[in-house]
């Protein structure tokens, strides 16, 4: 999977969809993206880089009415810099990923979960 795709799939995930603005103003027109609540925005949530994007718009997705999504990230190995872990936790289900940033490694944890279609 290649970090476009693990962007294209968080961005499905979270429920927000490319939108084309067709305006006679040109400030105006263009492809935005629709959020969830229907605003249009035009940048879409960078899920590669930033956990804040993940805590508000795809961690939110996995809660469980008895439980909240849980999310432990942690440095682990010998070799330096250490690689990132993240454990996403949801009320049944479990997906571990690792990478060099914790935004990415979410990002792949995420696609383990919709993979397995558990989500």
């Amino acid at each position: 999977m290649t970090n476009e795709q693990l962007q294209e799939r968080c961005l499905e995930f979270a429920g927000i969809q490319p939108f084309t603005v067709s305006n006679s103003n040109p400030n105006e027109a263009g492809n935005k993206w629709r959020l969830p609540g229907g605003l249009v925005v035009s940048n879409a949530p960078d899920f590669l880089t930033s956990v804040d994007a993940h805590i508000k718009w795809t961690l939110p997705k996995l809660d469980h009415p008895k439980m909240p999504a849980y999310l432990r990230i942690e440095r682990f190995g010998v070799k330096y810099p250490p690689p990132i872990r993240v454990h996403v936790i949801c009320y049944d289900r479990m997906a571990k990923a690792e990478a060099e940033t914790p935004a990415i490694a979410i990002c792949k944890a995420i696609w383990q979960l919709t993979e397995k279609g558990n989500v």
